[in-house]
């Protein structure tokens, strides 16, 4: 799991600076395609944790890395706009 995790742990910070620098600013009122409703980022996150148990299977870090982005761009995105009404 060496490589998965680390993927997992690089793609977590890369997906949050991204999050943050790109798509925090924005208002909830902006048409903006990923201000989707919340089962959007639900089936995100699943579908990352599929990808991550891939990626441990095969201890993949790429695989692992993009997981890690995933989850960490559609949390933020959860959190962010449904949670604080933003």
């Amino acid at each position: 799991m060496k490589g998965a995790g680390t993927g997992a742990a690089i793609g977590l910070g890369v997906g949050l600076i991204y999050f943050m620098i790109g798509e925090a600013g924005q208002e909830k009122e902006s048409n903006c395609s990923y201000l989707s409703p919340w089962t959007t980022d639900a089936g995100a996150v699943a579908a990352a944790a599929v990808l991550f148990h891939q990626a441990r299977k095969t201890d993949n870090f790429w695989v692992g890395m993009v997981a890690g982005a995933i989850t960490a761009i559609h949390a933020g995105q959860f959190i962010h706009y449904k949670t604080t009404g933003r």
